[in-house]
């Protein structure tokens, strides 16, 4: 076999590949759940949540409570929790962020 012929049958093989690993992770994602098959491994990470604490508590907390936090810097998440109470839920969806589930395949 040329190297040409090895390198187009390479391409169409790693299309099939990367295809198939598509079909793969995608299920995965349904299922939600690690999935382990002979030496395959589809490993399943939840998406991950990300809350703006400083956006959310800076405009509201008074210069008291956000002292009561600060060392060299503030620690809005300590803000926010010593005034959440106060806090609109909308004001802390609009300042939250969770990311995508996502799926890794590897050979074990």
């Amino acid at each position: 076999m040329s190297l040409s012929e090895m390198m187009s049958e390479y391409s169409e093989l790693k299309q099939q590949c990367d295809l198939l690993e598509k079909r793969i992770k995608d299920e995965v994602l349904k299922l939600a759940k690690s999935q382990q098959v002979g030496n395959v491994k589809a490993t399943y990470t939840k998406g991950r949540t990300s809350v703006d604490y400083k956006a959310i508590a800076e405009p509201l907390a008074d210069s008291d409570t956000v002292y009561e936090f600060s060392e060299q810097k503030v620690d809005w998440r300590k803000v926010y929790l010593a005034i959440q109470d106060t806090v609109e839920p909308s004001i802390v969806s609009a300042n939250t962020v969770i990311s995508e589930p996502s799926v890794s395949l590897k050979f074990v």
